[in-house]
């Protein structure tokens, strides 16, 4: 694993030039932690799955790092958009919800294993699904709970890919207020 600190640079400016932990984070294989705060010695930590063998990875990672006694870890997913924003303006909510239930029904399941799998860890543990775009929503969510550390895995984007598509897991550090820990393997 590969621990740095971040000076938090979110502006246009830092997006442009780009940070050192965004330039690390996309530049290895290795599992990387970037420290914005010291941990409070009961931490809300936000494990942000989506089911990938890389977020498989992280939830892995997670079970075997000792949380501290009363810590809180919140199990999050996201369901993205089943269809582009055009689509959605035109389909009627109902049948929006009815593409998006097989989706939304398997996440849940997901999120309810994850959460299942932590407990008897002197460990309080929550789980929680929401819909939208991934990236966003899981930094909202970090505001929300007032997150200290964020755990994902990375889907190992690429060159183009990375620069179409871009990386929610990139987003994240780039933007999260507390510390985020992305696992590569």
């Amino acid at each position: 694993m590969i621990v740095l600190g971040s000076r938090r640079v979110t502006d246009d400016r830092g997006f442009l030039l780009g940070s050192v932990a965004r330039k690390v984070l996309a530049g290895n294989t290795r599992s990387v932690l970037v420290v914005k705060n010291l941990l409070p010695s009961t931490p809300h930590v936000v494990l942000a799955t989506a089911g990938s063998p890389r977020a498989h990875s992280a939830v892995c990672f997670l079970r075997k790092w000792p949380l501290p006694e009363g810590a809180h870890l919140a199990v999050l997913s996201v369901v993205p958009p089943v269809l582009d924003e055009l689509a959605a303006a035109v389909l009627p909510l109902a049948k929006l919800r009815h593409l998006a239930k097989p989706a939304t029904e398997r996440t849940k399941r997901l999120v309810a294993q994850t959460r299942e799998s932590f407990l008897g860890q002197d460990t309080a543990v929550s789980a929680d699904v929401l819909d939208g775009r991934p990236g966003p929503v899981i930094l909202q969510y970090l505001e929300k709970v007032k997150a200290d550390l964020v755990v994902m895995g990375s889907r190992g984007l690429s060159g183009e890919e990375r620069f179409v598509l871009g990386s929610v897991a990139e987003d994240v550090v780039q933007h999260a207020p507390c510390s985020a820990l992305i696992v590569k393997r």
